[in-house]
């Protein structure tokens, strides 16, 4: 379990791909293809650079411009935890999800994330 200061934790699971694996739909769990992770994984706030995969093509949008469409206040967006490799956003915790990493057929390996809000 991962705290994140002022916001919750997230909980981080590795387990090997099940035939039977139904991938979950929640808002706060989301479970990625393991082997496409390249650099690890870090929990932080938004930087200048960061960017979202947005389709099987690997069409990008920048991170900001999601904070745009969605709707979140200016002053919130800075302390927004995300899970990032890199630039690369992997998820926008509770508001969406990267493409890039989305589980396929030959996927052997998931991750599985799990966030807890701040009193939840």
């Amino acid at each position: 379990m991962f705290e994140i200061p002022g916001w919750g934790a997230l909980e981080v699971n590795i387990e090997d791909k099940q035939s039977t694996l139904e991938v979950s739909k929640k808002i706060y769990t989301k479970m990625a293809d393991y082997g496409k992770i390249k650099d690890g994984l870090c929990i932080r706030t938004p930087a200048d650079g960061d960017y979202i995969v947005i389709d099987a093509k690997g069409s990008t949008k920048k991170l900001s411009r999601v904070f745009i469409d969605n709707k979140i206040d200016r002053e919130k967006r800075s302390n927004w935890p995300i899970l990032a490799n890199g630039n690369e956003v992997l998820w926008v915790i509770g508001l969406r999800y990267s493409e890039s990493c989305k589980i396929q057929e030959n996927t052997s390996k998931i991750i599985r994330l799990n966030y807890v809000g701040k009193g939840e």
